[in-house]
């Protein structure tokens, strides 16, 4: 062969070995599209949360969305101690049937009995009626003396309502004797001992079903209530 046709032969192999090496190169470069777009859609598919088989795994992935969570805070409202608070207010009135230490006196509210006309009017037919709009009512209390001295008169527990439309209620004494059985009829007692009786009132007749009536007496000296006087409920 001579030397131009050798110089031909080598030129055409050179070519075809840069043919096959940019065929490779391109080859290669596909295949990294490929693999980039296949990650572009695993990272699309972890953002969306879908299902799918990661690459070389043989089982299912499931993948989620991030959630974030926080632990909840314990809030603690503080409630200020006030009246409305305390047992023996108007707020918080003491049940009926429940004995309370008032000054020297045990206070205990044993009944209320809302409408009592028929049976005033049979105590003496002189008695007068309640008035227009107004029923006699009356409360009956048991109150043991704690004094350390003396006899405790129960004339001194002067015991008033509280209509429940806020009106105060005042004592009213109908006739007669003995058989109104009246507190304020009983007599003085000592250290330990207990009078028992009615106290009667003309309440009106409107509010006898409108809420709960409450008592008190007015010459309280209670150290668990603010003011000094304890209030009962009776309804």
């Amino acid at each position: 062969m001579s030397l131009a046709a050798a110089g031909i032969v080598a030129g055409l192999s050179l070519s075809a070995c840069g043919a096959n090496d940019d065929s490779a190169l391109q080859d290669r470069v596909d295949e990294l599209e490929q693999e980039n777009s296949e990650l572009r859609d695993r990272i699309d598919d972890l953002q969306s949360g879908a299902t799918t088989t990661a690459p070389g795994a043989a089982t299912p992935v499931t993948t989620g969305p991030v959630v974030t969570t926080s632990t909840p805070v314990s809030t603690t409202i503080v409630t200020p101690t006030t009246a409305a608070a305390i047992l023996g207010t108007r707020e918080n009135p003491i049940p009926l049937g429940e004995p309370v230490v008032s000054g020297d006196w045990t206070l205990t509210v044993v009944a209320f009995e809302p409408n009592v006309d028929a049976f005033v009017g049979v105590m003496d037919p002189n008695n007068d009626p309640p008035g227009d709009g107004k029923v006699y009512a009356r409360l009956r209390l048991h109150a043991v003396y704690g004094g350390r001295e003396g006899a405790g008169d129960p004339g001194r527990l002067q015991i008033s309502l509280v209509a429940p439309s806020g009106t105060a209620i005042g004592s009213v004494e109908p006739c007669c004797e003995p058989a109104r059985d009246s507190l304020t009829d009983q007599a003085a007692t000592f250290p330990g001992g207990a009078v028992e009786g009615w106290t009667y009132y003309t309440v009106p007749a409107t509010e006898l079903f409108a809420g709960s009536f409450l008592a008190f007496d007015v010459r309280g000296d209670s150290d668990r209530t603010p003011d000094g006087l304890l209030f009962f409920r009776v309804t």
